[in-house]
């Protein structure tokens, strides 16, 4: 699938169910500065990421991003469709360069855990997460780098097999 988002590779072809590599996004595409600059990530089928950051980082944005929402800033992709001569073949499809060919099998929470106390969230988090989803390639933003529905214990990312993807919030001066 080509488009303005983020690639996802076919599970026939590869282990990676998404891949993003030195890209940058923005909800305004006549800004001169990105929403999100220079992301590059690989998340693995099955695997689960937790997007931490504080409130304005752009853990949001960043699922907003995956789901095709906020598009990625990308003269390249232009270049090489009229390059490659594959713009009569995306006017053919119903969404254009937007169409999903194929499954997507991957799960997307933007901080689920808020609304509920931490014996409710941590219930939640080991049987839906964990337990429900554990096959499944998650995504989920958390405000914070360590897990806040821990029992306790300081390494429950590397206990539960979350690798969190770590935002600073980009402040303008």
């Amino acid at each position: 699938m080509f488009k303005d988002v983020m690639e996802r590779v076919t599970s026939g072809s590869a282990e990676i169910a998404l891949e993003v590599s030195n890209s940058s996004f923005s909800w305004d595409d006549s800004s001169p500065i990105p929403t999100l600059r220079d992301v590059s990530f690989e998340v693995s089928h099955g695997m689960n990421v937790a997007a931490c950051g504080t409130v304005g980082s752009g853990k949001s944005s960043l699922l907003s991003s995956v789901l095709g929402e906020v598009p990625k800033i990308s003269e390249t992709v232009k270049k090489v469709l009229e390059a490659c001569s594959l713009n009569k073949d995306l006017e053919l499809l119903p969404f254009h360069d937007q169409t999903v060919i194929g499954e997507r099998d991957i799960y997307l929470f933007d901080d689920p855990f808020s609304a509920v106390n931490a014996h409710i969230g941590s219930h939640l988090f080991k049987e839906v997460i964990l337990g429900i989803l554990k096959d499944k390639t998650v995504i989920y933003t958390n405000p914070s780098v360590v897990d806040p529905l821990a029992t306790g214990s300081s390494d429950s990312a590397e206990a539960t097999s979350i690798t969190p993807i770590i935002f600073a919030a980009n402040v303008s001066s």
